[in-house]
């Protein structure tokens, strides 16, 4: 799954990066919460909040974001840089720049 391998992704950026925060919300298209939250648990990725039925920047900017290709609209305007983009799933991996 695209999924896993975006938050594995996040995952070596977030060990290589020592941003000082223990644990953040990821910024992410409503129906991801069940990949999300399945793939969090079984790879223990304790450093991203649970997610929920809240869309990509309801209560953001998070630090990172990942979306569906027909919800990069979320994220126009932001200062974000993408890191991946996922072609099988269509996803997107972005990372805000003024978020630690």
């Amino acid at each position: 799954s695209d999924t896993r391998k975006a938050l594995l992704d996040l995952q070596e950026i977030y060990k290589k990066e020592d941003t000082g925060v223990d644990v953040f919300t990821l910024g992410k298209s409503t129906y991801m919460n069940a990949t999300i939250n399945f793939y969090r648990s079984k790879n223990k990725l304790d450093f991203i909040n649970g997610a929920d039925l809240r869309f990509c920047n309801d209560r953001g900017p998070y630090p990172y974001y990942y979306l569906f290709g027909v919800d990069k609209q979320c994220v126009e305007g932001l200062p974000v840089e993408l890191i991946k983009h996922y072609p099988v799933s269509d996803t997107y991996l972005y990372r805000h720049k003024n978020q630690p």
